[in-house]
């Protein structure tokens, strides 16, 4: 038997909010790591030159093969040589502030969000964040684009420590919703974070392709999928 849909959950970037393509990730990077440094050299710390400074942004640039996360103020320590956690915690909210600033929500998200909650569906959001980047700042972020008001629930991979297309984030989307797996659809605009991770769960997942070439093209497709 064919569980109706209760539930539709969302990736957030390139899903519900443009912030930057793979491409522009570079650039926005090392923007990123030279806020954090110069939060430190404003505090009489010595910085790596930039040599220096970009051969270990690039050692910190990868993912963990088992999709734990590796959290922002671990790189940036290992990058500056810093151990205090406090002084870690601001340089992590620094170098997040590039990396949110260019966001968009598109048009179609909160036209969709608001129609789901009118139909009584309910939504999540499930994300991951750019290396290993605090939650706060992204949740607050929602808020700037209006999409928190019309969210139910809301988990980044830094509140469990995984990240997708791991099942642990899927798993605890379900835990927290209460939701049977059959009955929630996810949406994203990544093959295999989205939607290889969500249906190895038992979700039923569609893939995002603003461009129109696979999967759905907007977020107003959704409706056609709910049954």
């Amino acid at each position: 038997m064919t569980l109706p849909i209760g539930w539709v959950g969302f990736d957030l970037g390139n899903t519900l909010v443009r912030y930057f393509t793979s491409e522009e990730f570079g650039g926005l990077l090392a923007e990123a790591v030279g806020r954090a440094g110069r939060l430190l050299a404003a505090r009489s710390f010595a910085v790596p030159d930039a040599v220096e400074l970009g051969r270990r942004i690039a050692a910190e640039n990868y993912e963990a093969e088992d999709n734990r996360v590796r959290p922002v103020e671990e790189r940036l320590g290992r990058i500056f040589g810093v151990q205090e956690l406090y002084l870690l915690s601001l340089m992590a909210i620094e170098f997040v502030v590039p990396l949110l600033d260019g966001g968009q929500a598109y048009t179609d998200a909160l036209p969709v969000l608001r129609r789901l909650r009118e139909r009584g569906v309910r939504t999540a959001l499930v994300s991951n964040t750019p290396w290993g980047t605090p939650a706060g700042p992204w949740r607050q972020d929602l808020g700037r684009h209006g999409l928190d008001r019309y969210l139910d629930v809301t988990v980044f991979c830094r509140d469990i420590g995984w990240r997708k297309p791991s099942s642990r984030i899927f798993q605890h989307l379900l835990r927290v919703t209460g939701a049977a797996a059959g009955e929630v659809l996810f949406v994203g605009d990544h093959p295999v974070w989205d939607v290889e991770g969500a249906r190895a769960c038992g979700l039923r997942a569609v893939l995002l392709d603003r461009g129109g070439q696979t999967g759905i093209a907007g977020l107003e497709e959704v409706f056609a999928l709910l049954a």
